[in-house]
């Protein structure tokens, strides 16, 4: 088991509890490290994501906080820089 959770004893004594009463024979498995694998194919997928939106020329754009109003929004870079 990997991501977030793969540490959560609760979480998986409720799997093996469950396949057990399904009749699976599968033995369910974490580590320490295992918590990593989502950060780190996020950080992957969030690379990928850029690279894509950069060659499209569709970066999103964060404009600077307005302290006087509060506000901060997040626009999108339209291709040709418009």
């Amino acid at each position: 088991m990997t991501g977030g959770l793969a540490l959560d004893t609760g979480l998986l004594a409720a799997l093996k509890e469950c396949l057990t009463e399904q009749g699976l024979e599968v033995e369910v498995k974490s580590h320490a490290d295992s918590i990593y694998a989502g950060a780190m194919g996020a950080a992957i997928w969030g690379a990928f994501r850029y690279d894509k939106l950069a060659g499209l020329g569709l970066l999103p754009t964060c404009p600077p906080y307005d302290f006087g109003r509060g506000e901060r929004s997040l626009g999108f870079a339209q291709a040709g820089g418009a």
